[in-house]
This record gives structure tokens, sequence and C-alpha cells, in this order.
């Protein structure tokens, strides 16, 4: 019984997740239309959290038991983890991020992925195009959680001579 409510809740909670994670795609296309240069740069500090709490939780997660398999025995493990986003990788300062087609116009801090679900800074084109100001865009706010999530698969399969 026990493991069936760990599954519904560790299923709920990565479907939760995900739902969050969808409700930003549309602001990340218009970061997209900032410029190739402006939108790696852009990207970048937005999902550091994320990048960095992956390599984290690769870490985690490796271990099983210690009995051996039968020759051909095979065990498959499922785990989860979670790295904590410091608060320093929650926010970013858009200002400082060097941005040469696009400008900053107001607030420059931004939240990352892991940061508050807060609306980032607002963006606006240098250039006009055909003497007409382009619209502008704010960026999007973080997911609320200060965590990253990771899942891993694990494989064993035993080998002859007790190893």
């Amino acid at each position: 019984m026990k493991k069936i409510i760990l599954k519904l809740t560790l299923g709920l909670f990565v479907a939760g997740f995900a739902c969050n994670a969808y409700s930003q795609l549309d602001d990340v296309t218009k970061v997209l239309n900032g410029g190739d240069a402006d939108d790696q740069k852009l990207m970048q500090a937005y999902a550091e959290p994320m990048g960095k709490g992956f390599a984290l939780s690769l870490t985690n997660g490796w271990y099983n038991t210690a009995t051996v398999h039968k020759v051909l025995g095979f065990d498959l493990t499922f785990s989860a983890g979670l790295a904590n986003a410091p608060s320093s990788l929650q926010t970013y300062d858009a200002a400082k991020l060097g941005l040469t087609a696009l400008t900053v116009q107001g607030n420059s801090i931004g939240q990352t992925i892991s940061g508050k679900d807060e609306d980032g800074p607002t963006l606006v084109p240098k250039d006009q195009v055909a003497g007409q100001n382009l619209p502008g865009f704010k960026m999007p706010g973080g997911l609320g959680v200060s965590f990253v999530p990771m899942a891993q698969i694990q494989a064993g399969i035993g080998l002859p001579f007790g190893n």
C-alpha cells in the first residue's frame, strides 16, 4: 500500500510540475525571437539552476543492494532525487548580460526557472523595422519551486563467477 501511495504522489508531483512548465512555453518563444546572441544569454541565465541541479542530481541514487545476482539475473531500479537551488541562482540581472539586440526597460532583475512565479524584466528591441517600434515582451517568471527534480533508472545484470 505504501508503494502505491508513493507512486501516486510522485506521479501527481511530476504532472503538476509539467503543467506549470508548459505554461511558460509561450514566453520562451518570445525570448527566442530576440536574436541569436541575446537568446543564448537570456536562456542561459534563466535555465542555469536547472543545469546545475541536473548535474548535482546525477550523483544521487547510484546505490543498490549488495546481494550478488544469479548469472544473467536482472535488476531494474527507479529512483528520484531533488537538488535545491541556492538563493543566488534564483534571480539574474538582465542588464549585466551584455544584450546586443534588446534593451531592458524598468527593473532588470528577473527570476530564473527556480525563482518566484513573478514576471521578469521587460525587454524591447533596440532597432526599428521600417520606422515602426517593435513591441517588447516580459521575461517569464520562475516556477515557484527552488528545487530541480531528477529521475533515474539503474539496471543491473548478473555476471558469471559471483561478480
